[in-house]
């Protein structure tokens, strides 16, 4: 079983290209923090049910993020 999360980088505060918008700055980093904390939350309830994660950014190329999914479905 493997669940394929893909996240946008601006949404889900990308460590490589997150970026925090000048105005309404304090909202923003609160609104960051609650949606990293939900994926945090929803990758310990799927690995707590036995699914594996693959995280896919939307920076990533699609060609290599297939084969990072192709592996772990090959791998279950």
């Amino acid at each position: 079983r493997v669940a394929v999360e893909v996240r946008g980088c601006f949404w889900h505060a990308c460590p490589t290209h997150g970026m925090v918008p000048a105005a309404n700055a304090d909202w923003w980093r609160a609104k960051f923090e609650r949606t990293v904390n939900r994926d945090r939350s929803t990758r310990e309830a799927l690995l707590a049910a036995g699914w594996r994660l693959v995280v896919v950014w939307e920076h990533e190329h699609s060609e290599a993020a297939a084969r990072r999914v192709a592996t772990a479905v090959g791998s279950t």
